[in-house]
């Protein structure tokens, strides 16, 4: 009877999880950046848990089963919404995984743009170049900044979000992880997960659906796979407005050509051109307009870029 008790106990330890994740989005009606009895709940908002997308009913509830690489309960910030937070760890075990939304007009505009910076690199420090990414950012007022990568091993990852953030851009920001960005841990990416949150997701700014992919290779193992990242994004893609354009983030190239055909292997292929996608945006291919901060050195490779996304109404 021992024997089967602990045959028993062991065979449950190796049962993928399966919990129910629960939650409400709401609108932050009076500003106050906390719940309050007047805040509105939000439909339509998609949710994930990684691999499964729902969107939130009229109530602003959904409810996600979880897979067993669940790490993190995200929502697609919708257009015309900002948010402070826009992923929940599901190490705190909450009861509820609530997000709360502001209203922006600046993620509205179908006319926008947004600035891109990559490769910092910043082991030895941040440098000048942040005063003037600062500057840039207040000249252009873009709907959104994004890191596209190598921020760059633990020195880098540890202090690089906590100067390049929503707070002194004055804008969205937003990061996606580089092969430099995989370091030592239970697996590559465990160390950016518990600073800069999931490595993919999803959000919405205008008519255009933006999508943050992570690199498949690095300085050290992922925990994720390619076909992780195709399971997930084949539902995520399904959730899209018929209206919307599609634009893809990576560090490096997501896809083998200019196809935009997303290959996880052989038998999991994923044709992006069936989604309106305008760009893949990554290290070397960003820009339609490409600037340079003076302050930066040459060898760091940044490129700033702003994109105007004419993307009128039919």
């Amino acid at each position: 009877m021992k024997r089967l008790s602990v045959i028993l106990v062991s065979f449950l330890l190796y049962l993928p999880l399966s919990a129910q994740f629960k939650g409400t989005v709401y609108v932050d009606t009076d500003q106050s950046g906390l719940f309050n009895k007047g805040d509105k709940p939000l439909a339509g908002v998609m949710v994930t848990d990684g691999l499964n997308v729902v969107k939130t009913d009229k109530k602003g509830r959904f409810s996600l089963p979880g897979f067993d690489k669940t790490r993190f309960i995200s929502i697609t910030t919708p257009a015309g919404f900002e948010t402070e937070q826009f992923y929940l760890s599901t190490k705190e075990n909450r009861k509820s995984y609530d997000f709360i939304l502001t209203e922006s007009e600046r993620t509205k505009a179908r006319e926008h743009s947004f600035v891109q910076i990559t490769d910092t690199e910043v082991t030895g420090g941040m440098g000048r170049w942040v005063t003037d990414l600062q500057q840039y950012v207040k000249n252009e007022k873009p709907a959104f900044l994004i890191h596209t990568g190598d921020i760059c091993y633990e020195p880098g990852l540890t202090m690089h979000n906590q100067i390049v953030n929503a707070q002194t851009m004055d804008c969205p920001v937003y990061y996606c992880i580089g092969n430099h960005d995989l370091v030592k841990g239970s697996y590559g990416e465990e160390l950016y997960e518990s600073l800069y949150g999931p490595t993919w997701y999803s959000f919405d700014m205008g008519n255009v659906h933006y999508v943050v992919t992570p690199i498949d290779h690095g300085d050290h193992p992922t925990n994720y796979t390619q076909k992780d990242v195709y399971n997930w994004l084949k539902n995520d893609l399904a959730m899209m407005k018929k209206e919307q354009a599609l634009i893809l983030f990576n560090h490096d190239l997501f896809t083998a050509s200019d196809t935009f055909v997303f290959k996880a292997d052989k038998e999991h292929t994923l044709d992006l051109r069936a989604f309106n996608t305008k760009a893949t945006c990554t290290t070397t291919m960003s820009a339609i307009k490409t600037e340079s901060i003076q302050s930066v050195p040459v060898h760091w490779i940044k490129a700033v870029s702003t994109i105007l996304l004419l993307l009128s109404e039919k």
